[in-house]
């Protein structure tokens, strides 16, 4: 299926017509397999997608059938794979190959800034599936023998939060309540000291960050066998309080807003799957991704249907910048088809956090170039 989406090429290994069990193996590729999130009937596989129409009787098949820990990075890494994790902050970067990277981990980070607005399903999952989490962590230290655990988390959820730390025997690092303080760059500056070099990953510098999320789906497998088939989301609507669900992965979001009584209007709601900043529109038929970690229902503000304006050279893009990137230099190359090893590096660089364009006043879509160009390098 696409690699686009998931990150890594996949195929079906099931039948348009098959009957399957919760939790079976229905696509499988190098580094990521990928399994039914129901039990059902297999209504449509192909290069694109696979539907599955829940219809069975309720039943579970385990996909994984070791009884003890991973020993080692190999062993983690072909159970991530064999589980189907991938990086559950948003990412989608199957966790295989991070995990099989062979560099040499010194600290495991626990990134629960969750650094967009609204977004509070890694602090749930801490609160109130504290021993789920807490296996994921003892179990990708224990394989990695990794020396040091570190909990980051915002600066406003320190008092509640840190008593999980303690239990962990992790140290704590407070980030600033300001966007995008979750990014992993930034952490890793704060605790090395300086900024990661442009083009050298966190994890080759001795640092495994991984969220809150994909650390509780290795606890789900450490203590049920159970594969990666849950996405812990928050959903977050106007005027009620955030919710926040485990939802099976591939649910359309019409079945979430109809199970909860939530009106959606095209005309005047917007419908995001992850944050306000780096989220992507949405359908009602879109599905529930692994890297999906909320739903928002937000009205339609005016400022989100103005036309884009010439730029005003104000440089409000290249102050908010947190890697001190020059978005408009960039988006005017994009423009003008004068791509380089510069503009390259830049775009690699970049993690699509929206900065620039929440402060531009002339409503430039520039994160939407970035993201367009970006496919284009990956092509």
């Amino acid at each position: 299926m696409d690699a686009g989406i998931n990150r890594c090429r996949v195929a079906p290994i099931v039948q348009t017509g098959a009957a399957v069990a919760e939790g079976e193996i229905v696509a499988q590729g190098e580094s990521l397999a990928m399994h039914a999130s129901v039990s059902g009937v297999v209504e449509r596989a192909d290069a694109e997608q696979i539907v599955i129409r829940r219809g069975l009787a309720p039943s579970t098949v385990s996909a994984l059938k070791e009884t003890s820990c991973p020993q080692n990075a190999a062993d983690l890494a072909r159970i991530a794979r064999e589980m189907g994790l991938v990086g559950m902050g948003g990412g989608m970067f199957p966790a295989s190959v991070k995990l099989g990277t062979g560099w040499q981990i010194h600290t495991l980070v626990v990134n629960a800034v969750e650094c967009e607005p609204g977004i509070q399903i890694d602090e749930a999952l801490i609160l109130h599936d504290t021993d789920t989490v807490r296996s994921g962590i003892d179990c990708v230290t224990a394989a990695l023998a990794i020396k040091r655990r570190v909990l980051v988390v915002k600066r406003t959820a320190a008092n509640h939060i840190g008593s999980f730390a303690a239990s962990c025997a992790a140290d704590v690092l407070t980030m600033p309540n300001r966007y995008p303080a979750g990014a992993e760059k930034l952490i890793v500056a704060r605790l090395d000291g300086r900024m990661p070099p442009a083009g050298l990953l966190p994890v080759q510098c001795g640092y495994l960050v991984l969220s809150v999320a994909s650390l509780w789906a290795i606890g789900r497998w450490q203590l049920y066998r159970e594969p990666s088939i849950l996405r812990p989301l928050s959903l977050v609507t106007p005027s009620r309080p955030t919710r926040n669900l485990l939802v099976p992965i591939g649910t359309a979001l019409s079945h979430i807003l109809n199970t909860y009584g939530i009106g959606y209007n095209p005309e005047a709601h917007l419908l995001v799957t992850g944050g306000l900043m780096m989220g992507a529109r949405a359908t009602p038929k879109t599905p529930i991704l692994k890297g999906t970690n909320a739903i928002f229902v937000q009205p339609i503000l005016r400022r989100l249907i103005r036309p884009e304006e010439p730029c005003l050279l104000c440089g409000a893009c290249f102050d908010v910048c947190p890697l001190n990137l020059h978005p408009i230099g960039m988006v005017e190359r994009i423009k003008s088809g004068r791509r380089s090893p510069a503009l390259a590096t830049q775009l690699d660089e970049c993690f699509l956090c929206g900065a620039c364009s929440a402060v531009c006043p002339a409503e430039i879509p520039l994160v939407q170039y970035f993201r367009d160009a970006k496919r284009g390098l990956r092509a």
